[in-house]
């Protein structure tokens, strides 16, 4: 575990003074074993037990840890060791190579640590490539130090590549006498970045990416008239001013920034300014720079000083650029240096950098600053589960200390999802947002957020879907709909499922002995079928789907014949209980009469003559035929008739009668208001076989108690 220390005793022990930015010597990459460990350098001492700090070639880290030493059954605490962690971690912008070094140094200590070893192991992640790692085991005593360093090589070396990579030294405390290994350790510098990309050079290198560059120049050094020119420059509010003022960026391109120096400093020749003796045109924000005179955004005008000697007028403001004759070889030397500067930071395109102007006999040193861009932190949230086609929501969040990071959602299926699956997000780019797929399985969703500095961050979920079974809808014909027997019927079975990858299988059993089966062509089943007799046939759709759901629709197809003959029927039946809606416990007589006739030559489905009456005594049910709809005779001596008629004298309800000329004779009749639909539903007024089906097959019709009915083939 790591400690908080406000301090240490030995404080000024953790290593010698130097300046940032420069080391005592560079290890000869060649020699392979550990040597004296590099001293730290200053700011590594001011910022001791603060966490990781860097400048531009190096990262540095002191700390302080404690090893807790258990008895493995009951994890009981036998012993503690402490010790400072000290690192350093170095390179260069002129060589391909890095190297971190790592000392750890016991400073105290209770229990069983005597004879406690510790070694270690390098690796890196990234474009790299660790060359030698050395942290042998090595004993834990008081007051030495144990040393571990490693090399890194980048694989960025190809003209053109940039690379990133982060290193670790992970490390163990072990000791024969203890049954309970602690834990490791790891330490992990700032992100390293190697290219070889720098313009007029082959020479690839090294930095530490996090850290912004600062350009110095100071007024007592050896270009007074050019650190002038830019401190004031900076000071009217122009870019560019460290610590706090806004970066300028690098800019290679050579025709932009030629097109900078031509807009800033244009030739007299051509209209612009006359060069003094010994003097040129110093321009600032440079041409080198995003910011200069054609190239900044958005553009402003120039401004001068009084000692410049060029006719533009003072500014002041962010927008626009300075400039100024100065002495010439200050400006070309200077810029040369600057150039230096570039190539010595691995300063590349759009990188970003300051400018420093220190006020005479030096200025010191640009202060390191910690790894301030840490990786964002990312949840993918909770494991999820919903339907096939529908949305999911998702509940992920995305977080970092510096900015608001780019988040994205992407997804995998699983072994169990079929081939041609797709899944699509409400919005990829939102924390919280849906996922929708097209078929059923387990998925894996992940959330990435990326800071744009370092190597983007994931969490996953999964998210478990369930099949919907298809619906199923028979289009081309409506329910109760009549047709003439030996016409072809458009009858087809319309499939919507929201699992658009699913595939399905049809059956359609068309009630007069036939089935037709198949797959679906899209999403449709069936291409009608035509009746050679008359009768009420239910025609039953089953749809399944490949990953075992079924749906199902039926629909009632009215096949008559008018050719096929009609029925008679007259006597009386004993009406039940339950048959009148109105009145449930009545029962009576109930008297009828019917006579439907197709006349010759009638084509349908509404028959020319005859009548339907239905009365039942001792109550106030009295059915009368206002209408016939259709009339359906079966070869096997069945009927129905529908049409329209009044109860009580009272128009509005529609009725459908059902006889069987059989042994005995049967007869079933159904009413309904005409408001709750064309066809009978749950609102009737009267039906003496309550619960039985309206297909005339199934129909169930009551014997009658006298009289007859007979069907004239």
């Amino acid at each position: 575990m790591w400690r908080k220390l406000s301090e240490h005793p030995d404080t000024n022990a953790v290593g010698s003074c130097v300046e940032p930015g420069t080391l005592t010597t560079w290890r000869d990459l060649d020699e392979a074993t550990i040597q004296e460990v590099l001293p730290l350098p200053e700011f590594c001492i001011e910022h001791a037990f603060q966490g990781w700090w860097m400048v531009r070639t190096q990262a540095c880290m002191v700390r302080s840890g404690l090893v807790n030493v258990r008895e493995a059954r009951t994890l009981r605490l036998i012993g503690q060791l402490e010790f400072l962690e000290i690192n350093l971690s170095y390179t260069s912008g002129s060589i391909e190579t890095w190297a971190q070094q790592i000392e750890i140094r016991m400073f105290g200590g209770w229990g069983l640590i005597a004879g406690t070893m510790v070694q270690g192991r390098a690796t890196c992640t990234g474009a790299c490539a660790a060359t030698r790692s050395t942290f042998p085991p090595q004993l834990v005593r008081t007051g030495q130090d144990e040393e571990g360093e490693a090399f890194f090589d980048t694989t960025a070396t190809v003209p053109g590549s940039v690379g990133r990579a982060n290193t670790t030294f992970t490390y163990d405390f072990f000791n024969p006498a203890w049954t309970l290994q602690p834990p490791p350790f790891q330490a992990d510098p700032p992100e390293v970045r190697c290219d070889n990309a720098l313009p007029g050079t082959t020479q690839a290198g090294c930095v530490f990416v996090g850290y912004t560059p600062v350009m110095i120049y100071d007024l007592a050094g050896a270009f007074p008239e050019l650190a002038r020119h830019i401190g004031d420059a900076q000071q009217s509010g122009l870019p560019g001013a460290y610590p706090n003022g806004a970066r300028l960026s690098r800019l290679i391109d050579p025709v932009l920034q030629a097109a900078n120096r031509t807009r800033a400093c244009p030739d007299a020749s051509a209209g612009g300014y006359p060069r003094p003796p010994g003097k040129s045109c110093d321009e600032y924000p440079f041409a080198s720079t995003n910011q200069g005179a054609a190239t900044q955004v958005p553009r402003g005008p120039a401004r001068t000083f009084p000692y410049c000697q060029i006719n533009e007028p003072p500014g002041s403001g962010p927008v626009g650029y300075s400039v100024c004759m100065i002495d010439e070889i200050q400006n070309s030397v200077g810029g040369s240096v600057l150039g230096s500067f570039y190539n010595s930071n691995r300063v590349l395109d759009q990188d970003q950098f300051y400018v420093w102007i220190t006020g005479g006999g030096g200025g010191g040193f640009p202060a390191p600053i910690r790894p301030s861009d840490q990786p964002p932190s990312v949840n993918a949230g909770p494991d999820v589960a919903g339907d096939e086609g529908s949305p999911v929501q998702l509940h992920g969040s995305a977080s970092d200390e510096e900015s608001t990071p780019t988040i994205r959602w992407t997804y995998d299926a699983r072994d169990d999802v079929d081939e041609g699956t797709t899944c699509t997000f409400g919005n990829p780019n939102a924390a919280n947002t849906t996922i929708t797929c097209t078929d059923d399985g387990t998925f894996t969703v992940t959330l990435t957020a990326s800071d744009g500095v370092n190597p983007p961050v994931s969490d996953n979920a999964t998210l478990r879907l369930a099949n919907v079974a298809p619906t199923v809808a028979l289009t081309g014909a409506g329910n109760w709909q009549p047709v003439q027997a030996g016409t072809a019927v458009p009858l087809t079975a319309a499939i919507t499922d929201p699992g658009t990858n699913d595939t399905h299988t049809c059956s359609i059993r068309w009630d007069d002995g036939t089935t037709t089966t198949g797959p679906a062509v899209n999403r449709t089943c069936g291409s009608g079928h035509t009746f050679a007799s008359p009768g009420m046939f239910t025609v039953n759709a089953t749809v399944a789907d490949d990953d075992g759901g079924v749906g199902q629709s039926e629909v009632m197809v009215i096949v008559y014949d008018p050719d096929a003959g009609f029925p008679t029927a007259a006597g009386h039946l004993n009406s039940p209980p339950g048959a009148i809606t109105a009145a449930p416990t009545s029962t009576g007589t109930a008297h009828f009469n019917l006579n439907p006739e197709y006349g010759p030559h009638d084509t349908g489905p509404e028959p020319r003559g005859g009548k339907v009456q239905f009365r039942v005594d001792s109550t106030t049910f009295d059915l009368r035929s206002a209408a016939l709809e259709w009339l359906v005779v079966t070869p096997n001596d069945l009927f129905a008739v529908k049409g329209t008629g009044t109860v009580n004298g009272v128009a509005g309800y529609s009725f459908v009668a059902y006889g069987y000329d059989a042994q005995p004779d049967r007869l079933r009749l159904v009413v309904w208001p005409l408001s709750s639909g064309p066809i009978p539903g749950s609102t009737l007024t009267y039906d003496n076989r309550r619960g039985a089906s309206y297909d005339l097959d199934l129909a169930n019709p009551q014997p009658i108690d006298a009289g007859s009915i007979q069907v004239h083939n």
